[in-house]
């Protein structure tokens, strides 16, 4: 059916295009070679606008790293989570997202440079049982955490932001609640499009000294 609908459409314009190229007198090896070039300028930026309305439209129900950011963002927040919809609308296309991956999964090195070995173990400390650590709004994936695990960060990561290291727990105990919230709200808890995190640490050691 989409196969059919384009081949009528460039069928139409390609119609459209021979009747205004002889309205406009462009037809002939005569034409005024900048009028060309304006015409073919104007309809290429015109396509370029109605792909980029057509991507725009899309709504995704699963969560990647960008519209995951922006929905535990608000959820905490507000307490309530947008709609795919609502999301598609504020998702960025072509300019960079608010929130990158690199500026929040980093390695443990990175992230707990500016820190001393005790404010490292406090922060082990205060993890659990958790599959990552959140630094001072960096998050460090333990190795083998699931994206179940990155979810579950980036909701501790809104909270410790908002409230302190009180949100660690917050958003533990919140876990189950989060993932309601996101159901409700249109969302699929089943699987995500998160990025490969290749970069990963175990601080099992750190905990026990």
């Amino acid at each position: 059916k989409g196969e059919a609908q384009i081949a009528v459409v460039d069928l139409v314009g390609l119609l459209i295009g021979l009747v205004a190229s002889k309205k406009l007198g462009v037809a002939s090896t005569q034409a005024n070679p900048r009028v060309l070039l304006a015409i073919y300028g104007s309809l290429s930026l015109l396509e370029i606008c109605a792909m980029y309305r057509e991507i725009a439209c899309v709504v995704f129900r699963q969560l990647n790293f960008e519209r995951a950011t922006l929905v535990v963002d608000e959820y905490v927040e507000n307490g309530v989570c947008p709609s795919p919809r609502d999301i598609a609308r504020r998702e960025r296309i072509l300019r960079r997202p608010r929130t990158t991956r690199t500026s929040v999964l980093r390695p443990l090195m990175i992230a707990a440079s500016g820190m001393s070995r005790e404010e490292l173990d406090r922060h082990v400390a205060l993890a659990s049982t958790d599959d990552f650590l959140v630094l001072d709004g960096s998050i460090v994936l333990r190795d083998g955490a699931t994206d179940d695990a990155l979810l579950d960060a980036l909701h501790a990561r809104a909270r410790t932001l908002r409230v302190g290291n009180e949100g660690l727990r917050a958003a533990r105990s919140g876990r189950e609640a989060l993932r309601t919230a996101l159901r409700e709200a249109g969302w699929s808890t089943q699987s995500f499009m998160f990025p490969e995190v290749q970069v990963r640490a175990d601080w099992g050691e750190t905990s026990k000294s």
